[in-house]
């Protein structure tokens, strides 16, 4: 990868690092936060469900404003009022004698404001870059998706050894210099003309085909099987490992190293599988690794299955990024990620709530069901999808000459010199 490509992808990196510490970052402390609030484990997963519903309904429009506007003119707000929400959810623990109905409403301020970057940055790389530098830009974005992931928990931890309020500071420390970094340092392609957002019945269109659907509900699963993972993980250490918020911290963060470093070769995933198989591979090998999580709930031996859950979300994951970036054309494609966006934000507020309901079912009942799903999914992935019938699908190692791969791509050519 270039330079200049590499300093644009650091500082898109950047901010999908912080939009997704949205969540895990305050899994360590939720002990100390039950504790002195005195509220349930269900209540606790609030402040995930909360933050993430907006997140899943705002999406879409941050989407078709981007389209309509520019990319930067929705990113810059949103990280400003993603930071504002954090800083005033603090404030409110600090200084109100019942806090916990205002931080949920300030979590849903950062919900608003993490509706759009993230998946916006996904669509600035499928704008700014092509063929095969494309699907790199990408995985090394869920790489600091993975990253933001792993390094989160521990953040909040170290945070949290100053007061279980303090990693809601975190937020608008870090939100101020990368909405900078964005501002200076990335330059969007112009646009051949401005025209207004999509309607319904246009973007009806690429999201009703069956690669669309297909990709949908990878997203959906994807999210909520990480994200609730990782809330289970942190209640189960709680009460095993008592004290040592900074080893939960580490803990809880183990599995997304799998998953980050899987993320790391999706290029290389993407020229062995393509994204269907690529899809259906992760997903089998997540549905199978929760299925064995009942079984071999040890602390001991726990790892090896979570981490191999990590191993085949990193498979899936970058692949349907790709998949959503790639079924329809760049005048839309803002609209269409935010919308993938939005159904992951859907999965990530459910997986928590999910979770916290099932566990005092016991085990079978809380991971069965979701394995089941998974796998149906994964099955529905090999069955029904079809490489040709992505619109925009990566050519390059398909056997397709350059002059045919453009014929066929949907993709526009980038405008700012980079390709």
């Amino acid at each position: 990868m270039r330079l200049q490509t590499g300093i644009k992808v650091f500082s898109l990196g950047a901010m999908v690092f912080l939009i997704v510490t949205i969540n895990t970052m305050l899994f360590p402390i939720f002990p100390a936060l039950r504790s002195d609030l005195n509220l349930s484990l269900a209540q606790v997963s609030l402040l995930v469900v909360f933050a993430n519903i907006p997140s899943a309904l705002l999406s879409l429009v941050g989407g078709i404003l981007a389209d309509r506007f520019t990319r930067k003119m929705i990113i810059l707000p949103s990280l400003l009022l993603f930071g504002a929400g954090g800083l005033l959810a603090g404030l409110a623990a600090l200084t109100l004698e019942n806090p916990f109905p205002y931080m949920l409403g300030c979590r849903v301020i950062q919900g608003i404001g993490a509706a759009a970057p993230m998946y916006l940055a996904m669509a600035l790389a499928g704008d700014i870059f092509q063929s095969t530098e494309r699907a790199q830009a990408v995985g090394l974005m869920e790489a600091a998706s993975g990253l933001g992931k792993l390094l989160a928990p521990i953040i909040g931890a170290f945070a949290g050894l100053i007061a279980w309020v303090a990693p809601f500071f975190v937020y608008p420390v870090l939100s101020l210099p990368i909405a900078a970094a964005i501002f200076f340092l990335i330059k969007e392609p112009s646009k051949p003309r401005l025209k207004p957002g999509p309607t319904l019945g246009e973007l009806k269109v690429p999201l009703s085909r069956r690669p669309a659907l297909i990709g949908l509900a990878a997203a959906l699963y994807s999210l909520f099987a990480l994200i609730g993972i990782m809330f289970w993980l942190s209640e189960v250490l709680e009460q095993r490992l008592g004290g040592g918020q900074i080893l939960r911290g580490v803990i809880i963060s183990l599995p997304v190293m799998t998953f980050l470093l899987t993320t790391l070769l999706a290029e290389y995933f993407y020229r062995l599988l393509k994204i269907r198989l690529s899809i259906f591979t992760g997903l089998a090998i997540t549905a199978g690794a929760i299925a064995l999580i009942p079984p071999t709930r040890d602390l001991l031996f726990i790892w090896p299955v979570i981490g191999l859950m990590g191993i085949g979300l990193g498979i899936a994951t970058p692949a349907v990024d790709t998949l959503s970036t790639n079924i329809t054309s760049v005048e839309y494609r803002g609209t269409v990620t935010t919308v993938f966006g939005g159904v992951r934000c859907a999965g990530a507020a459910a997986g928590p709530l999910t979770l916290s309901l099932l566990m005092k079912h016991g085990p079978l009942i809380t991971f069965l069901p979701i394995a089941a799903a998974g796998a149906a999914i994964a099955i529905a992935v090999l069955l029904l999808l079809r490489e040709e019938e992505i619109p925009g699908k990566l050519i390059q190692g398909d056997g397709v000459s350059g002059s045919a791969a453009k014929k066929r791509s949907f993709w526009r050519p980038g405008s700012n010199g980079d390709n």
